[in-house]
């Protein structure tokens, strides 16, 4: 096994640009080879310079490069726009370590979800209870039966649903740190033990069959 396995690291010490390169068009050759809608993207796309940006967009971190290239990857989508959206990005504060990453995360939130308050309520339990059953969590946002997988369907860079164990996970840390930290996801962010309280406080009401007292699917 060892001799077919490659490693990727995801983290944020490793930096080499040939690699970063190599990962980059790699996907794009899938993705050109895959795609629902591969006829219709020309031969030329995508050109030298896109990869080039894609990759000094990354700053080293191998994270970055991945999110973009598993949005791009969507059936539900024209690969060609959604890399002209990604190109479109201006973070307001470049010199912050992950200022790129995050407005990577802010924009896949706020356009691939109607209602992005509400997805980070849902994404949010993924990552204070990783084992956490779907239909418990609709459970826990009077959701209807199956609402979950509906409402994250368009979010594959950043999730998997696996339907065997009927439950979600987060493909990246860094995104758990991205909502929890209000520096970076600003009027996004989620205050880790404020949400614990909360859930708790459902919790109570469920088994003792009393009026809801928050709306979880409001901000709080």
């Amino acid at each position: 096994m060892a001799g077919s396995v490659f490693k990727i690291f995801l983290g944020t010490e490793y930096s080499s640009y040939e690699d970063i390169k190599l990962y980059v068009q790699d996907r794009f050759k899938t993705i050109k080879e895959d795609h629902v809608l591969k006829d219709l993207i020309p031969h030329s796309w995508p050109s030298t310079d896109d990869i080039h940006k894609i990759v000094l967009k990354s700053s080293g971190q191998f994270i970055y490069a991945k999110t973009v290239m598993e949005y791009l990857e969507s059936d539900q989508h024209r690969p060609q726009q959604r890399l002209e959206a990604i190109f479109g990005l201006r973070p307001p504060f470049k010199h912050l370590p992950f200022a790129e990453l995050d407005a990577l995360y802010t924009h896949i939130l706020f356009t691939a979800a109607e209602n992005p308050t509400q997805v980070l309520n849902i994404l949010v339990f993924a990552a204070l209870y990783p084992a956490l059953r779907m239909d418990v969590i609709e459970t826990m946002l009077r959701l209807e039966p199956g609402d979950v997988k509906l409402i994250l369907s368009g979010l594959g860079s950043l999730v998997r649903i696996l339907d065997e164990h009927n439950l979600f996970i987060l493909l990246h840390k860094s995104f758990e740190d991205f909502i929890f930290d209000p520096h970076r996801s600003k009027e996004l962010s989620i205050d880790r033990i404020q949400r614990k309280t909360l859930h708790l406080v459902r919790v109570i009401e469920i088994f003792s069959g009393n009026i809801l007292l928050y709306d979880m699917n409001e901000k709080k």
